[in-house]
């Protein structure tokens, strides 16, 4: 919703929306660029591409419009210096797969690297309280 008011609101100006995402993540020398999103498999508009059937589907769509928003800028796309990350939460508590990956990823292949999870879920909490009303 916010998205396409702010492209309303540009096109109407005649100006291109400026395209900002939510957190910048840096652990040692990789550094991530994660827009946040939550997303309702029940809402109405979703419930007519089956997300209420399917097990992470409202999360999967949500992630590739992200994709597809960020994915043309320099280094957003796969495999980029930026290491764009659509950080998709449904309304359910149901992780996105890129953000399932991406907690795997901070946290080390044997979940014992806290510190960066931690710091990640300290900024999560306080870009959510600041943007979600």
């Amino acid at each position: 919703e916010k998205d396409r008011r702010e492209r309303a609101r540009a096109a109407k100006a005649g100006t291109s929306p400026v395209l900002r995402a939510d957190l910048f993540v840096m652990t040692g020398s990789a550094q991530f660029t994660i827009d946040v999103s939550f997303t309702n498999p029940a809402c109405r508009s979703l419930v007519r591409r089956r997300t209420d059937r399917y097990a992470g589907r409202a999360a999967r769509l949500r992630e590739k419009q992200k994709r597809d928003k960020y994915g043309g800028l320099p280094g957003m796309g796969p495999g980029g210096v930026y290491g764009f990350t659509p950080f998709v939460v449904e309304a359910t508590g149901r992780l996105g797969a890129a953000a399932r990956n991406f907690i795997k990823l901070i946290s080390g292949e044997d979940g014992t690297n806290t510190y960066h999870l931690s710091n990640f879920y300290n900024a999560l909490s306080a870009m959510t309280a600041l943007y979600t009303h």
